[in-house]
Order: structure tokens, then C-alpha cells, then sequence
């Protein structure tokens, strides 16, 4: 299943943005869900669904790519294997770890730039079901970073969606992670936009609300 304008879409109604999929598709059983956030990935995740003998669907926006993103997380090119992507910012030790997937991606590397005294690591999915897999994974790449809180991020709604079904994984972990998790998504609603602001912003999951919620945590 290949699914388009995945996510918040500005000038889409509030019944037609890419917020529920990712909900409804993590209650079915043995479905991987890919969520690229390049061309060459949008490819992998192509060819790698079809080598497997389970469904899948693959969520990518609509849109270009964005360079930050790929300076970021691909600065030697896209690799050939879907993973975590990690980004912490050079010389620094993250005092707070960014879970996202999609443009999300995009609007996490904004934050970072708003609170430049606040050192943030970001971790970019690009793959999210199944989630005990992503959980482990997730787990593994925060290991070395000991009691600190990780805010997972998302586009879509909460109810059932990545953040509430990854944080449910690593708390079911053998050895869950020691950290503060918290989730930042649409609430379980429609997205109305009656302004000319950012759609991201309407739904309160954009760079600034990111850039808050961090502080927020740190600071409790």
C-alpha cells in the first residue's frame, strides 16, 4: 500500500489530511509500515517491502526533499538499509533525544535551532511498525545516554499512533530505557485551519511546540 500526502498538507481539509492512517494501520497484525523521507528511500522501502512476504504500507509527503534532512541524516548519501537515523549535533551531549518519522524530520532540526543552548539529539525513523522491533532499535542507539527524557513526535493523531504504540514497546522492553518518555501528536480531532498560519502550527506539532515541550521536560 503506497500512501501519499502522508501527514499535514497545507490547503487539504480537515478530513483529508494524512493524520489516521498511521493509527488504524498499527492495530492490524503483520504490517510493516515504511516511512521514508527521501527519494532513494522512498525506493528502498519500495523494494524491500516487496521482498518480504508480509504487507505493507509505505507513507511518504508530498514534496521535495528537504536539504537540512539530508545534510543532517544522509551527509555520505542514503544507505541501503532502512534504519534509525541518529543526529547529534557536533561536539555536544544531548541533554534530550527527538523521536520522528516523515517531514517531522524537518521540523525537529528547526527546534534544535531555537533552543541552541539546549543540547538535542534527534532520531529519524524510517521505518515504525513493527514497533517492538523499532523499540529495540531505539533502545539500542539511546544506550549510551543515560536518564534523559525522549519526546516522541508525530503528525498524526495520538490515539494509537507512533508515539503512544512506540512508548507502550519500550516500556514492554526486557530491559526498558531509563528515560522520561513523553509523546507530542494531533490530538485526537480534525484539523481545522481558518488562518494563514502554518498547518503544522494550527495543530500545535511544529518546530516551536517541539522547541517548548523540550523545555517543559528538562525543566520538570
Amino acid at each position: 500500500m503506497c500512501i501519499d500526502r502522508a501527514g499535514l498538507n497545507q490547503g487539504d481539509g480537515p478530513t483529508h489530511h494524512g493524520i489516521f492512517d498511521v493509527a488504524f494501520l498499527s492495530q492490524i497484525p503483520n504490517v510493516d509500515i515504511y516511512t521514508p523521507i527521501t527519494f532513494a528511500g522512498l525506493d528502498l522501502s519500495v523494494r524491500t517491502a516487496l521482498q518480504k512476504a508480509t504487507p505493507a504500507a509505505i507513507r511518504y509527503p508530498n514534496g521535495g526533499e528537504d536539504e537540512a534532512v539530508m545534510d543532517a541524516f544522509y551527509p555520505q548519501g542514503v544507505p541501503q538499509t532502512i534504519d534509525v537515523r541518529m543526529y547529534v549535533p557536533e561536539g555536544q551531549t544531548p541533554q534530550a533525544f527527538v523521536a520522528v518519522h516523515g517531514r517531522m524530520a524537518s521540523e525537529a532540526l528547526k527546534a534544535l535551532a531555537m533552543i541552541p543552548h539546549i543540547p538535542v539529539g534527534i532520531l529519524l525513523c524510517e521505518y515504525i511498525k513493527p514497533y517492538t522491533t523499532l523499540a529495540s532499535r531505539v533502545s539500542q542507539l539511546l544506550s549510551p545516554y543515560k536518564d534523559i527524557p525522549l519526546l516522541l513526535c508525530e503528525e498524526e493523531i495520538r490515539a494509537g499512533g507512533f508515539g503512544m504504540m512506540l512508548k507502550d514497546a519500550l516500556g514492554r522492553l526486557e530491559n526498558p530505557p531509563a528515560h522520561i518518555v513523553e509523546v507530542l501528536a494531533v490530538d485526537d480531532s480534525f484539523v481545522h485551519q481558518y488562518t494563514s498560519e502554518p498547518i503544522r502550527r494550527t495543530a500545535g506539532v511544529d518546530a516551536q511546540a517541539i522547541a517548548e515541550k523540550i523545555q517543559s521536560l528538562l525543566q520538570s
